[in-house]
């Protein structure tokens, strides 16, 4: 099921239904807030926006953008809603790729324009 207003399609999602406009909305673009803080953009706030362009990519997955955002407008940079409230694991364990453990250490500035 498509959402009107991230535009994505999430089935494992929970949603909302409006019977008159006959469109749906998943929960977490609906209950989404205004304004967030991102922990790897802590020193700017980014705010729900609609973007009306294909052009610009999520910061954090890399695709395109279409539909309600997140948008920092210090940095000038993107954000999915989805993304935006993705966990972050901070201790990832993948054999395949590397034979220890890695664990995440944030960095203080922004990786896209160091603030």
């Amino acid at each position: 099921m498509d959402c009107d207003l991230c535009t994505s399609q999430k089935v494992d999602s929970d949603y909302y239904f409006c019977a008159e406009c006959d469109r749906n909305y998943h929960k977490e673009c609906v209950e989404s807030p205004l304004d967030i803080s991102y922990p790897y953009h802590v020193q700017q706030s980014f705010q729900l926006y609609f973007s009306h362009k294909r052009s610009e990519h999520c910061i954090t997955c890399r695709k395109k953008l279409w539909g309600m955002v997140y948008y920092s407008a210090l940095c000038d940079i993107f954000m999915h809603i989805h993304c935006a409230q993705a966990t972050i694991p901070f201790l990832i364990d993948h054999p395949k790729k590397h034979d220890h453990t890695l664990t995440l250490f944030p960095r203080q500035a922004c990786l896209a324009c160091n603030v």
